[in-house]
C-alpha cells in the first residue's frame, strides 16, 4: 500500500469535513438572517398599526 495515497486520502476526507462545516455554518447563518428579516419587518408592520 503506498503511504501517500493514505495521506491523500485521510487528508480528502478532512478537507470535505472542513467545507461541508463551513456550508453549514453558511446556511445556518442566512437561516438566521432571514428570520431577523422577518422579525424585523414584522416588528415593523406592529409598528405601523401602533403609530
Amino acid at each position: 500500500m503506498n503511504l501517500n495515497l493514505i495521506e491523500n486520502y485521510f487528508l480528502g476526507l478532512y478537507w470535505n469535513n472542513y467545507i461541508f462545516q463551513g456550508v453549514d455554518i453558511a446556511i445556518g447563518v442566512m437561516k438566521n438572517d432571514i428570520n431577523n428579516l422577518v422579525s424585523l419587518l414584522r416588528f415593523k408592520d406592529e409598528w405601523l398599526e401602533y403609530v
